[in-house]
């Protein structure tokens, strides 16, 4: 059941998934910006931080019923299959989707104690996306594609706009409030 959920979310149309993608970016942003220096704000990234790398594993290799399996290590080769098969495009967003979350996520986690969260989030990402891709090679549940980890990670990238544009609202704040005073 869980399997068939998720293949559906590979039907979701590409300009669906992208602003999705790009509203995630932007309110988080917003509401990190206006909301930053509160704990909770700090908590819920924890908490989507959590929830995020156990999503990744579980719908990455544990839920995957997959009988197909295989190791491709040629970047960019996803390109060339989507030109055959447009519906690649739609799996291209999704692994960038699947990824979000963290990027959104973990730079707000450490941003305290870390002077660069964001090239930490980026590291982790493409860490986490190679354990992923190894064990989707050695459990045999899925292809493990070295695309896959350049989507996984520019997925996470993206994410990290929201804590640009997080600092973009602190900033412009703290100049209204100056200028008030």
């Amino acid at each position: 059941m869980v399997h068939q959920i998720v293949s559906q979310f590979y039907e979701i149309p590409v300009a669906v998934v992208t602003l999705i993608i790009l509203a995630a970016i932007l309110l988080w942003g917003v509401v990190g910006g206006i909301f930053f220096d509160r704990s909770w704000w700090r908590v819920t990234n924890i908490f989507l931080l959590v929830l995020s790398v156990l999503l990744i594993v579980l719908i990455t290799s544990v839920l995957r019923n997959n009988e197909k399996s295989g190791i491709y290590l040629i970047p960019f080769s996803i390109l060339e299959q989507a030109r055959i098969y447009p519906d690649v495009y739609n799996q291209m967003v999704l692994n960038v989707l699947l990824f979000l979350p963290l990027g959104l996520s973990l730079p707000f986690c450490f941003s305290n104690r870390n002077k660069h969260p964001v090239l930490v989030t980026i590291i982790f990402a493409f860490g986490l996306s190679i354990i992923v891709e190894v064990l989707q090679y050695i459990f045999k549940c899925g292809y493990s594609e070295l695309d896959d980890i350049m989507l996984n990670t520019v997925g996470a990238a993206c994410g990290t706009i929201a804590y640009f544009l997080t600092r973009f609202v602190i900033n412009m704040r703290q100049k209204g409030r100056n200028k008030v005073g």
